[in-house]
């Protein structure tokens, strides 16, 4: 073999190196491996003996100390249990009932939850609140603007070319955006009918 070929196979090259010499290095590296094999898989072994002499005293243990309760001690322990799933089911309950409270008034769900569990853990709620305000103004004021497309400024914001004496007193606003006016700008809508007076 060529210096070459023996240095690929990872042995040091040695003048004068014969090719018995290349298989004895081989066969030394084997066993050299093999026996780190061998004492890893002993060393894996008494590891997992070990831990499984480890894991069946801590059952034993648990097993012993489960047996030296009292029987009163064993009663405490299930109404302390079942006192705990009571705690956590009449919570759920009282969640459920306030989301659906919030709901049945038009609060999105995400924003109802968000709601309930804040008043439930007696946190402050009123941003949450004044979400939902926010929300049902742009919705009221999306369908007036729907409504009535001759609005300007939406409702209210002075822009209501329409909301006049001159209009009022000409029957050229109807009952239904009277109505409107009295539900999205109360001092607008007074102020219009009261100039009539």
């Amino acid at each position: 073999m060529t210096k070459e070929q023996i240095e690929k196979l990872g042995i040091t090259y040695v003048e004068g190196m014969t090719d018995e010499d290349v298989i004895a290095k081989i066969s030394e590296a084997k066993k050299a491996l093999e026996d780190k094999a061998n004492d890893a898989e002993s060393k894996a072994k008494s590891y997992k003996s070990t831990i499984d002499k480890y894991s069946s005293e801590i059952a034993d243990y648990k097993k012993k100390e489960a047996e030296k309760l009292t029987d009163e001690e064993k009663r405490e322990a299930h109404l302390k249990e079942v006192e705990e799933n009571l705690a956590k089911a009449n919570r759920k309950i009282a969640e459920n009932e306030k989301v659906s409270t919030y709901l049945a008034i038009g609060y999105p769900k995400e924003l109802a939850e968000k709601v309930a569990n804040a008043e439930l853990e007696g946190k402050d709620a009123s941003k949450f609140h004044q979400e939902f305000i926010k929300i049902r103004e742009q919705a009221i004021e999306a369908e007036l603007m729907k409504k009535n497309p001759n609005l300007k400024g939406g409702g209210g914001n002075g822009g209501d070319d329409k909301f006049t004496k001159e209009n009022f007193k000409a029957g050229k606003i109807s009952m239904q955006e009277l109505n409107e006016l009295r539900e999205t700008d109360k001092a607008k809508y007074d102020a219009l009918v009261n100039s009539q007076e």
